[in-house]
């Protein structure tokens, strides 16, 4: 063993330092070496070896004064080690009292004016480190109590004093650890009558280092060991098995009066209960902590408390009551266990839970109001806890539940009132429109889906939201909802603007989370149907109200939209509880489904959307479209209702549009009666703009869907193409064959006409020795067709779109260019419907064509281009029969194309804004439709030399124009490009089998 030699080396060094013979780095070098041999050997010392090795400590601590902290710090962990392993039992107290000195002498710092000022953290750390482990030795001796006669106490209350003060006001987090351990130590190792002695500093003392300050921050190890040691404290002092106190809170007999233990008279209690109640108050801040260690530590406190001190601290027990249910909300199983466990054990914490409860309830329409959104969520979480509780032990409150309405509706209120709805959003329909192809695009109804909140929907009340959503499940499953939920109804029907707004909100949340377990014991408490719940009844009678609602969405009310979105969830909500028997009353409720599906506001038309999906899954149909298809009749009356009574609401086209978009080509057949209607409400209301506008959106949409499907255009199929094929070149064998046929001919003797009519065509095959096969078929080909019976057949929807494309061009003269607009497109899908059958569709040309042309003329840019762009698909799908037309306008068209042209140039000199202007927007249009005229119809010499005029400037740069010039006569765009002096065509001559062009010289160069 090598104690021995550090240990002499250390008392020569310590002794050579005191007659200035050494320095203090030998003194620290020796101490390092003791140190690192101690903690090698420590399993084998006893206490002979501690007094040894402490010989040559005294020195050191003697020369304390002179000696750096760094020193001490090692001389202290010396001494640490020998109080753990050589005197952790039976030390003697006046080597005890000796170290008690000194450690406190060293932990509380020097005096002034003796040596440094001050002491170090780490040095205090050791002290403290010591101070526990002597504390312990003492806990560990024979007596197991630290001596408390005249002498002692001095030294032990100053060492106390010191402890505590490091506990609440040192900054230092292992100064703080350090002195709790010690503090805990001497509780354990001292009578009762010096902790009752003691007890008001150390609650102080510990309630000032737990109570969170903004200037200080705690450790959350400091935290935990904090509430550990008050809880220590309390049981040990503050117990009522200690104050020998009955059940009732009186004193017991005292048949012990003998007996050493302080008998604690009552004004003692009386003075020091309120002030434990002040810092218990304090200390209870902590249950909202981030740490789960603290909040655990907080939690035995409460146990404490509430099991050992429930009679003396009587006045504390509401407080730690509503302080363990907010720690059991964090899903701590433990304690909502020791809370069950306390409320089996002693019904006055029901009471004080009810009591806690009502004060909760009455608290919360005034703690809406605060921007703290922490402070709302506590109170609504302690009542979800609450309400758990109590319904799973059976307990119920009159008291709570007549008041929970109406500061619940109060709650609401204040929450809408804070933040203001957000007023309607007006979209475009083209933004319904994708929203509607986005849930058409799924095969059957999505799966998962939500309503989006309506209420509390601001960021701050994010939380709010969730929490009092969980209240409200909470209260769904308990006998209260069915209470609360008849007087919402009630009131709901004279409530009107915000009131009614959260009224309706809270009831339908509550018939939302209703558990069918329940049902049973609601008939036995209601007096009721004996065949219905009285939850049933109560959502059926939500679900009329909801319908209630939603027949005033049309009526121009101004009632807010929030209302008709919460009308929707409560639709959702019944069809889930009925599933397939909700079919019968899907002609109450789809119409209006189907008409807010349309709405301009985002968040109602999702709401919208949601509802029909989920009544689809409830009525067990595939798809949206199956639903409105399955429900055709119901709507498609409806609509027919309001168009034949001439109500010019907007309601019933919007329904008629979004069953369009919804369902889809299946649709179309029953509409074609609806048309009808659609026309002659546009006769009467045509000088009603809106209303116009929306009714040609519907047959725009019509339109837009017939020509998805191909199906429906014609029995026969698709037409064929009007294209015309490129010119073929003739070679020179061609020209020459083709000129010996010519002067054969002419030799050939001519024949008289009357020779030619005098022989009739032979009825039947000239073959003879034919099968009677072959003589059936002979006599089958020359018999006539039947053409009347090879007519294709049209479908109800091609008759339909050619009505709509033939009455709607009367509108072309409306004075709205918006509206001239849409008719021009509606006209130019039609055309893609009906084109393949000629004999319907080119009489329907020849009718419209006139008011059409006529557009192309209009005077805002935007109508002339969709006018070119209808003329264009015209030309496309008729072919040759536009031929006379296009050339009756052809001179027209001319101009408009050079009006058009040199108004360009003049705004491309001036102003330089180029293809952004409208003129070059018409000129493209006109250019476009130049280019199908030359494509598909025919046209004679003259026009294509104005073709060829016309696209001078930009024959050169435009290949597209080249080509499709190229199929009526390819050398003439050729010689056109060489005259123009373009050299890159002039250098390119025709390419002929057998033949090779010399390059073309200009005449001058001759």
């Amino acid at each position: 063993m090598q104690l021995k030699p550090a240990c002499v080396d250390l008392s020569q060094v310590a002794l050579s330092f005191g007659s200035q013979r050494a320095d203090a780095k030998a003194v620290i070098r020796a101490l390092d070496t003791l140190l690192e041999v101690l903690n090698r050997d420590a399993r084998s010392l006893d206490s002979a070896l501690g007094d040894y090795v402490f010989f040559p400590l005294s020195h050191i601590f003697r020369q304390s004064r002179l000696l750096p902290e760094r020193a001490l710090e090692l001389a202290l962990n010396c001494l640490d080690v020998l109080l753990l392993n050589c005197w952790n039992q039976n030390v003697s107290n006046e080597l005890a009292k000796q170290l008690l000195i000194l450690l406190t002498f060293i932990s509380g710092g020097r005096p002034a004016g003796v040596g440094d000022m001050g002491t170090s953290e780490e040095l205090k750390v050791a002290a403290f480190h010591c101070l526990t482990s002597l504390f312990r030795s003492m806990a560990n001796s024979k007596g197991r109590i630290w001596p408390t006669d005249m002498a002692n106490l001095p030294p032990l209350g100053h060492a106390i004093t010191v402890v505590l003060d490091a506990v609440a006001d040192s900054s230092s987090f292992e100064v703080q650890f350090g002195a709790l351990a010690a503090l805990e130590a001497f509780q354990s190792c001292v009578d009762r009558e010096t902790l009752v002695g003691v007890f008001p500093g150390v609650v102080s003392k510990i309630t000032k280092c737990l109570q969170p300050t903004t200037s200080a921050r705690r450790s959350y190890r400091v935290l935990e060991r904090g509430l550990q040691v008050l809880s220590a404290s309390l049981k040990c002092v503050m117990a009522d098995s200690q104050l020998k106190l009955s059940s009732h809170g009186t004193r017991a007999t005292s048949s012990q009066s003998k007996d050493k233990e302080l008998q604690l008279e009552s004004p003692w209690l009386k003075a020091n209960a309120p002030q434990v109640k002040l810092a218990l108050g304090n200390v209870a801040k902590l249950r909202n902590h981030e740490k789960p260690v603290v909040r655990h530590a907080l939690l035995q406190l409460c146990l404490v408390v509430l099991e050992d001190c429930c009679q003396s601290l009587s006045t504390t027990v509401g407080m730690m009551v509503e302080t363990l249910i907010v720690l059991s909300n964090d899903s701590s199983f433990e304690g909502q266990a020791a809370l069950k466990r306390l409320v089996l054990t002693d019904h006055n914490i029901v009471d004080q839970i009810q009591s806690s409860m009502h004060t909760w309830v009455m608290a919360l329409p005034r703690l809406m109001h605060s921007n703290d959104d922490g402070v709302r969520r506590n109170v609504i979480t302690q009542l979800s806890t609450s309400f758990r509780l109590l319904s799973e032990l059976g307990e119920r409150s009159e008291i709570v539940e007549n008041s929970l309405a109406t500061n619940l509706r109060d709650s609401i209120l204040t929450g809408l009132q804070t933040h203001p709805r957000q007023p309607l959003l007006q979209e475009t329909s083209g933004q319904s429109e994708v929203a509607a192809d986005q849930w058409l695009s799924a095969k059957g109804p999505v799966a998962n889906i939500k309503f989006q909140p309506l209420l509390l929907n601001h960021k701050s009340q994010d939380g709010t939201l969730q929490d009092l959503e969980f209240l409200l499940q909470q209260l769904g499953g308990s006998g209260s909802s069915l209470v609360i939920a008849r007087e919402l109804l009630d009131h709901i029907r004279d409530a009107s603007g915000d009131d009614l707004l959260a009224s309706f909100w809270l009831s339908l949340k509550l018939l939302q989370s209703a558990s069918n377990e329940s049902i049973f014991m609601e008939d036995v408490i209601f007096a009721g149907s004996p065949n219905t719940s009285v939850r049933v009844q109560l959502r059926e009678e939500l679900y009329s109200l909801a319908l209630a609602l939603l027949s005033r969405s049309g009526d121009g009310d101004r009632m807010d939209w929030r209302l008709y979105g919460l009308a929707l969830e409560a639709i959702a909500l019944e069809a889930e509880q009925l599933g397939r028997e909700f079919r019968l009353e899907l002609v109450d409720s789809l119409y209006s489904m189907v008409h807010l599906a349309g709405s301009s506001n985002e968040v109602l038309r999702s709401h919208a959307f949601t509802s029909l999906n989920i009544t689809t899954q409830a009525c067990g149909y595939t798809s949206v479209s199956d639903l409105l298809v399955s429900n055709v009749d119901y709507l498609v009356n409806a609509v027919s209702l309001k168009l034949n009574t001439f109500d010019i609401s907007p309601q019933a086209p919007k329904v008629l549009l979004m069953m369009i978009k919804l369902t889809g080509p299946p649709l179309l057949p029953f509409l074609e009666d609806l048309v009808d209607s659609i026309f002659a409400a546009l006769d009467s209301f045509h000088g009603y703009p809106q209303l116009v506008a929306l009714l040609f959106s519907v047959l725009e949409g019509i339109v837009d869907e017939s020509s998805r499907d191909v199906a429906i255009a014609i029995e026969s199929g698709a037409g064929a193409s009007r294209g015309k094929a490129p010119v073929q070149q003739r070679t020179i064998h061609q020209v020459c064959r083709l000129l010996e046929d010519s002067k054969r001919r002419r030799s050939e003797p001519l024949v008289s006409v009357e020779d030619q009519t005098s022989r009739e065509a032979p009825k039947e095959p000239w073959k003879t020795g034919d099968s009677e096969e072959d003589v059936e078929k002979g006599r089958s080909l020359a018999q006539p067709e039947d053409t009347e019976e090879r007519q294709p057949t049209t479908s109800k929807v091609y008759r339909m779109v050619q009505k709509i494309a033939r009455l709607g061009q009367h509108y072309l003269t409306h004075e709205s260019p918006t509206f001239r607009r849409q008719l021009l497109s509606l006209l130019a899908t039609a055309c893609n419907t009906l084109y393949s059958n000629e004999n319907e569709f080119l009489p329907l040309i020849n009718d419209v064509w006139p008011t059409v042309i006529k557009r192309l003329y209009d005077d805002q840019h935007f109508v002339a281009v969709a006018a070119a762009e209808v003329v264009c698909k015209i030309c496309r799908c008729a072919g040759d029969f536009m031929s006379s037309r296009i050339q009756t306008e052809w001179r027209d068209i001319k101009n408009l194309y050079w009006n058009i042209h040199r108004k360009l140039r003049m705004e491309t000199r001036r102003s330089g804004r180029g293809v952004f202007t409208p003129s070059h927007q018409v000129r493209n249009a006109l250019v476009k439709l130049l280019m199908a005229i030359v494509e598909y119809v025919r046209i004679d010499d003259d026009m294509f030399d104005d073709m060829l005029d016309l696209f001078s400037d930009t024959l050169d740069s435009r290949k597209d124009i080249q080509d499709v010039l190229s199929l009526v006569n390819a050398d003439a765009v050729w010689l056109n490009m060489w005259i123009k002096n373009i050299r890159g065509a002039a250098q390119n001559p025709p390419q002929v089998a057998g033949f090779v062009f010399e390059p073309i010289v200009a005449w001058e160069n001759v």
